[in-house]
């Protein structure tokens, strides 16, 4: 049993004749006859009724035709697909992103090539601070949308947006007025929530916290916005992440002396230097670097 005697059943049914079948296959019909009676004899069973003008299909016969076009669909995707990676196309784009990046602008740009490249694969990995370089470093993702760039020797960056952090209190922690600058000697024995960098090599110590102070641990940023809101400690956050909270009052920006906050940190997409590309990581390189000429 071949492919393309399926295709020629499917044509008969579909068409209703062996000459208008063959018209459209572009065979003669005897071919077709031939083949057609190959099938039935594999099949063991008679797949049209031959009593009238036009062929009929029989109850077997109908009930193979839904099976053969759902074969010969696949086996048209299946050649799509051989001939789309033949071009250089790859089956799979990993990108890696820090979730405290504001992401809608970011997605829409991906959303054009994910409807683009229809045959690739798309797979977004969060990774908090220096883990998305990381994973670029060791090449288990094919770009990275990271805050902070490091490593500038390794990587090719592109800055692409920016955002800014907030510190912030929920409205039953005891240190809560936004008309002063605590300091460092007041805060340090509260505890201060902070996201664990996704690095498996994380950094002894992260930006912006206090050395030696109380801190409690979390894995994500929404458990660290629910954990400050319920007073139990205090943080930064991202202000796209916190407006809803802060503009309701649950939420309540404050100064510690000596750590910044509210100014413009840097959104930057990576690459691995020296790494190629497949064609489509290279497209949305590309497209990223026109908005930012």
């Amino acid at each position: 049993m071949t492919l393309d005697q399926i295709l020629i059943f499917a044509t008969i049914a579909q068409t209703g004749s062996l000459g208008a079948a063959a018209k459209k296959l572009n065979r003669t019909q005897p071919t077709l006859s031939v083949a057609l009676k190959k099938l039935e004899g594999e099949l063991g069973l008679l797949l049209f009724s031959r009593k009238e003008y036009r062929v009929s299909l029989t109850p077997a016969g109908l009930g193979l035709l839904k099976k053969a076009e759902i074969l010969l669909n696949q086996a048209e995707e299946f050649a799509n697909l051989g001939k789309y990676l033949a071009s250089g196309y790859e089956t799979e784009v990993q990108v890696t992103f820090d979730p405290l990046i504001p992401m809608q602008p970011i997605l829409l740009v991906l959303k054009s090539f994910e409807q683009r490249y229809c045959h690739t694969q798309f797979t977004l990995v969060s990774q908090y601070l220096s883990g998305g370089g990381d994973k670029l470093a060791r090449e288990e993702v094919d770009l990275a949308f990271i805050i902070w760039p490091v490593n500038h020797q390794a990587f090719d960056h592109l800055k692409v947006s920016e955002l800014t952090m907030q510190f912030v209190v929920g409205k039953q922690f005891p240190l809560k007025n936004p008309n002063r600058i605590f300091s460092l000697a007041e805060m340090k024995d509260q505890a201060q929530i902070v996201i664990r960098d996704s690095s498996i090599e994380p950094k002894p110590e992260q930006f912006n916290t206090i050395k030696g102070g109380r801190q409690w641990f979390v894995t994500d940023a929404q458990t660290k916005k629910e954990i400050i809101i319920a007073g139990m400690g205090w943080g930064s956050l991202p202000t796209h992440f916190i407006q809803n909270e802060l503009t309701c009052g649950d939420l309540i920006k404050i100064e510690v002396e000596g750590l910044p906050t509210g100014e413009p940190i840097g959104v930057f997409l990576s690459k691995k230097r020296g790494r190629p590309l497949g064609l489509v990581a290279q497209e949305i390189w590309n497209q990223f670097e026109k908005a930012t000429l």
